[in-house]
């Protein structure tokens, strides 16, 4: 499936994240704690979500990932959750529909342009559009993907 790359212009974007390692096949049980643990954390505070759940990529190996797992909200750190903010700037964007262990392809393909522009492939994060309880079928399902192309 060919994926439309675009680049957009963004602000910064102030967010509350857990911050862990895990190995790739735990992935869907430790977002699923780390989002958890967040919205807690966020509306415990007296905050509100300020967007939709994200998944950023830190480091990758075949077999482990670090990653930053939370919402967009000013949420002071505390605890395990930290206060950081997603980068802003020239980003490079596309969207992905369907099953969210599926997005591998979509993800190829922007690191394929960026590697074309000899831009680092690094930080990108994954932001879930809607939630899987409020679609009928997986291939409804949205992910928008982001990568600093600058």
């Amino acid at each position: 499936m060919p994926y439309e790359i675009e680049v957009i212009e963004a602000d910064p974007t102030p967010a509350a994240v857990i911050e862990t390692r895990c190995a790739t096949a735990e992935l869907g049980d430790v977002l699923g704690q780390c989002f958890g643990r967040v919205v807690q954390h966020i509306m415990g505070s007296g905050h509100t979500p300020l967007g939709m759940p994200f998944l950023r990529y830190l480091e990758m190996t075949p077999d482990s990932l670090l990653i930053q797992a939370g919402l967009p909200s000013t949420a002071p750190a505390a605890d395990d959750v930290l206060a950081i903010e997603l980068p802003g700037g020239k980003l490079a964007t596309t969207l992905y529909l369907g099953p969210y262990g599926d997005v591998g392809p979509a993800w190829d393909a922007l690191g394929a342009w960026a590697a074309e522009r000899g831009l680092p492939f690094a930080g990108g994060w994954d932001v879930y559009e809607n939630d899987p309880d409020t679609v009928a079928d997986e291939s409804e399902l949205r992910t928008r993907l982001f990568l600093p192309a600058e």
